[in-house]
């Protein structure tokens, strides 16, 4: 949305944006490689949907969990646990950044659609 619809949100929200996906690129690398030459990968990882050789940012997507659990592994008895990205200090680094864009476009996105929100 901040990239799509120019002006919505301000530049120094944008540059928290950018630098919060910066400390993600790691994770989105690896999920990207994961299935760049995949047959059939899920559309929200699909490489097709991502510009390549921007010198800024790698391409690709993550998943964040406060409460990550071991979807389609065996239970190993011991309880949720953040995601690895949250758990990592980029992580940490990444909620910090997080905090007022996400802030802002929840309340934007309950101005835009209240009944979705």
């Amino acid at each position: 949305m901040a990239w799509i619809l120019p002006n919505v949100l301000p530049p120094r929200i944008q540059v928290a944006l950018f630098d919060a996906a910066k400390l993600c690129e790691p994770w989105l690398a690896r999920k990207y490689n994961k299935y760049i030459h995949h047959s059939s990968p899920p559309w929200r990882a699909d490489p097709q949907y991502f510009r390549t050789g921007l010198p800024d940012l790698a391409p690709g997507v993550i998943d964040v969990s406060t409460g990550w659990y071991m979807t389609g592994h065996e239970h190993s008895g011991k309880p949720p646990s953040a995601s690895p990205m949250l758990r990592h200090w980029r992580g940490t680094e990444w909620s910090t950044l997080m905090r007022k864009p996400a802030a802002l476009v929840s309340g934007l996105l309950r101005i835009m659609h209240p009944d979705q929100y």
